[in-house]
């Protein structure tokens, strides 16, 4: 059973390569063939085969994050909650989840969703689909103001 995982990974790792040569021999066995006369045709086939791969291809994705988790990674990178009171912010984003007082700081945790790590085309999962989850913290100040906002990596 362990051979059989090795080599299916093994696989799995020449698959790009594998599938290029096929690709190539495609290619050149329409540049090389005699059925099609023109140039022009052989010329439009071969740009169409190309044309399809680089669409495929930029389509692959290795990370794809939800909309709460751009959401809230846009307010953090933004820095847009500094200086709002608790109110203004449950305002906006709601409840915490969790609500922790360390000395005289307060912080709000909420749920910022998850980001799927592996291969996706088209946001659907094709290989290695396993996803992370993130907090957003706001930590407030003394006098009740938003101090910083982070994310965190939930293990």
């Amino acid at each position: 059973m362990r051979i059989l995982f090795v080599l299916w990974m093994f696989f799995i790792l020449l698959l790009p390569y594998i599938v290029s040569a096929i690709i190539a021999t495609i290619i050149i066995g329409i540049i090389k063939t005699k059925a099609i006369k023109s140039k022009t045709v052989k010329t439009l086939i071969v740009l169409s085969i190309v044309f399809f791969i680089c669409f495929i291809l930029i389509n692959i994705k290795k990370e794809k994050p939800d909309d709460s988790y751009l959401k809230m990674n846009e307010i953090n990178v933004e820095q847009s909650l500094i200086g709002l009171s608790k109110e203004e912010v449950i305002s906006l984003l709601g409840k915490p989840e969790v609500k922790e007082n360390e000395d005289e700081n307060t912080i709000f945790t909420y749920n910022a969703g998850s980001i799927g790590k592996g291969l996706f085309l088209f946001n659907k999962a094709i290989l290695f689909d396993c996803y992370y989850t993130y907090d957003f913290e706001v930590v407030f100040n003394e006098n009740n103001q938003v101090e910083s906002t982070n994310m965190r990596c939930i293990p």
